[in-house]
């Protein structure tokens, strides 16, 4: 009994690889970490920004999978970042988690940005 198999994609693995579930019989989520993992990620893009996972993946084609603003290729989904409008909540495009967290860290604030692009050029 120290393996299980996930209900979602249906692989035998190590109980190591499911997070705890009191309220299940054996103590263990249904799914695997990978798995609920994937899902949350799903229902998150969803919940939030109000598009299909595969909307998200959509946008992400249309722009050669490569991040809006450094253009660097996003080689896996969960590297991808849906940019918005905080405000709107519309959405811009997709970014990669490093220029996603970058106009964070600048609260979108385009007086700064351009500010600290002047800096980067002296």
């Amino acid at each position: 009994m120290d393996k299980k198999i996930c209900h979602s994609c249906k692989i035998t693995k190590p109980r190591t690889n499911f997070h705890k579930d009191a309220s299940k019989k054996d103590k263990l989520d249904a799914r695997c970490k990978a798995c609920s993992k994937i899902k949350d990620r799903i229902r998150g893009v969803s919940r939030y920004y109000g598009i299909t996972f595969e909307q998200k993946v959509y946008l992400l084609q249309r722009q050669e999978n490569k991040c809006a603003i450094c253009k660097k290729i996003i080689e896996r989904e969960d590297d991808s970042c849906v940019d918005h409008h905080h405000e709107t909540k519309a959405i811009r495009g997709i970014l990669c988690r490093n220029c996603n967290a970058g106009l964070g860290l600048f609260k979108d604030n385009p007086k700064s940005l351009r500010e600290a692009a002047r800096y980067v050029l002296k």
